[in-house]
């Protein structure tokens, strides 16, 4: 399979954790102080939060 090596570049700047809207996300629950699981990978399609008492899992 050939890759278009100027799509590879792009795909490579694409981030798939710690992004500026999960940040601000982040920031903001733990001033609530409320905590969570970041990115775990035991759950179908690695939610960004995880809060595991509440069974609620969060894709930014």
């Amino acid at each position: 399979m050939a890759v278009d090596p100027a799509r590879s570049a792009q795909m490579a700047l694409v981030r798939s954790r710690d992004t500026k809207p999960e940040m601000r996300v982040r920031k903001a629950l733990h001033a609530a102080g409320i905590r969570y699981v970041l990115h775990d990978r035991r759950l179908t399609g690695v939610p960004d939060l995880v809060f595991p008492s509440r069974r609620v899992a969060v894709f930014v």
